[in-house]
């Protein structure tokens, strides 16, 4: 039964962890919201199932139970349906909810949180829920997808970013063995892989450290939408520093590899040097105009062919470059341009 809980409040919480299973069984990958944060989802929009069952186990060890109530939080995001759904103990640690989705009734997102809500009114405490429905504890979201993206004009498919343990090479619940050149990375915050083997999708691969220092990693997940406290100040400053860093990388890749065509003795002109790129490294530069000064906007890919063929302009633009990513900072409509770019 569904429960009009008053929640959220700022509060001292307890980290709960929610596992999902589905019927049929769908693999679980890494979805961006609308944030451009990445959480775990499952894209349902190809299956050509019409309902999906999840189960829904959430651990909650050493907490006082008699005095909280888990529930699951369903919160379409484009369906305007927001419901609080009772749990079932199943041992003294376990909670369990069922819950069947038709196609029918969903769209777009829907995202799933496990919540642990005060059951009565409690004597105050400083930090300490103690109103009715007041949030204790919560489990990181996951995301159902039940609607393809549709692309917006200008914007294009986003860069992918995922999580992952640069130690472990743990991603999405499992170790990948492909990722375990991130270990020599364990203490950096992102790495960029430009051997992205996705067939789907040949745009190099973001990944942020799952291991990265306590505060980082507290900036990075805080999911507040203003930009008015403390720390959501501080998120967005980390966050336009690896924006800024790894657009400065993919301009960088993609200005190398025009220059390498274009001194390559297969290529007696600009438009060959451009062909023989790859898609995302022309969309970068279709993007960087801006970035990229003393080129001119008329005839701006033969005019940036001739300019990365001299070393002299070559230097400059390379040069000016981190100044501009700079200039950027003030608007970040050019770095969400190049992180968003079209890959046909």
């Amino acid at each position: 039964m569904s429960k009009n809980f008053e929640y959220p409040y700022p509060t001292h919480t307890h980290k709960l962890n929610l596992s999902v299973k589905s019927e049929p069984v769908i693999e679980s990958g890494t979805i961006q919201d609308d944030d451009q944060l990445p959480l775990v989802g499952y894209d349902l929009y190809d299956n050509k199932a019409e309902s999906f069952k999840f189960n829904f186990l959430v651990n909650c060890p050493s907490i006082d139970k008699s005095l909280y109530e888990m529930v699951i939080n369903i919160n379409g995001t484009q369906s305007f349906a927001r419901l609080n759904l009772s749990c079932e103990k199943i041992n003294n640690d376990d909670y369990h909810f069922a819950y069947e989705f038709s196609k029918k009734d969903w769209v777009g997102d829907v995202k799933i949180q496990a919540l642990l809500v005060l059951k009565d009114y409690r004597t105050p405490s400083i930090g300490i829920a103690f109103k009715k429905g007041q949030k204790y504890g919560y489990s990181k979201e996951i995301v159902l997808r039940f609607t393809e993206r549709k692309e917006t004009s200008g914007s294009g498919k986003n860069l992918k970013i995922s999580w992952v343990d640069f130690k472990t090479s743990m991603c999405d619940g499992r170790v990948d063995s492909k990722l375990k050149w991130l270990k020599k990375h364990k203490n950096d915050l992102y790495a960029i892989d430009y051997d992205n083997e996705d067939p789907k999708s040949k745009f190099p691969l973001v990944y942020l450290n799952e291991n990265m220092d306590r505060a980082h990693k507290e900036l990075l997940k805080n999911r507040r939408r203003d930009n008015k406290t403390a720390q959501t100040k501080k998120r967005a400053v980390l966050f336009n520093k690896i924006a800024s860093e790894v657009t400065m990388s993919l301009v960088m890749e993609a200005l190398t590899s025009l220059r390498k065509h274009m001194s390559s003795d297969d290529n007696d002109t600009s438009e060959k040097a451009w062909a023989d790129l790859e898609s995302w490294e022309m969309n970068v530069l279709e993007q960087s105009s801006s970035l990229l000064e003393d080129i001119s906007q008329t005839n701006y890919k033969d005019e940036l062919c001739k300019a990365v063929d001299q070393d002299r302009s070559y230097k400059k633009l390379v040069k000016n470059l981190p100044n501009k990513l700079q200039q950027t900072l003030q608007s970040s409509a050019t770095l969400k341009k190049v992180l968003q770019t079209r890959n046909n």
